[in-house]
């Protein structure tokens, strides 16, 4: 009995190591996109467009509106949305927000570019609501006599995310430009971030 029960606490010790890693990656995953829109967005408008500042702040700023409107919300529904499922639907939507930018370059009517930008900006802003509320509460849950050391890890995951994001970046538009900058970090998001969530329980789901 104790050989059982010795050998169940080492499976269970394996899937929790796996479990945190898999959510360290998949914040970090998350992040790199948020700082490309600062480092891309404004400089593109300048050269094709006479957007005021204003705007561009306005614009910019639209993601944090989205993300404080929708956190309460997915917070509230979480469990019966399914924090597995969460994390999965964050990233795909992220994804498609990311595409919406690209997109929007071929956009030549100001009009036309703004209001796409600002819709993929705000559905970006809710994606990573979805993510940056239920990996904490993952952790919180599945790791609770170590909460506060595993937050300063997941911390440090967003910093590492928020670090490479703009370098990968640089390097990234040096090659492909505004369109394929955010096309490939849309590819980059949907494969490594879903591949992530593999290793992350179902019974999260439930």
């Amino acid at each position: 009995m104790s050989e059982e029960k010795k050998e169940l606490d080492e499976q269970t010790k394996k899937e929790k190591s796996r479990l945190l890693w898999s959510l360290l990656a998949c914040y970090t995953i998350s992040q790199t996109s948020y700082l490309n829109v600062y480092a891309l967005l404004p400089l593109y408008m300048e050269q094709h467009f006479n957007f005021s500042n204003m705007s561009v702040g306005l614009l910019l700023a639209s993601y944090q509106v989205s993300f404080t409107l929708s956190a309460p919300f997915i917070g509230t529904f979480l469990s019966k949305i399914g924090r597995r499922q969460a994390i999965q639907i964050g990233l795909i939507v992220m994804s498609f927000a990311t595409v919406m930018f690209a997109a929007s370059s071929f956009m030549v009517r100001p009009e036309l570019f703004f209001g796409v930008s600002l819709m993929a900006r705000m559905i970006q802003g809710i994606a990573d609501g979805l993510i940056c509320v239920t990996i904490p509460s993952v952790i919180g849950n599945e790791f609770p006599n170590k909460t506060e050391i595993y937050m300063g890890y997941l911390e440090a995951a967003m910093g590492l995310g928020l670090t490479l994001g703009p370098i990968i970046c640089s390097f990234v538009y040096t090659y492909l430009g505004y369109a394929g900058t955010y096309f490939f970090f849309a590819i980059f998001l949907l494969t490594f971030g879903l591949i992530t969530t593999c290793f992350i329980p179902a019974r999260l789901d439930q």
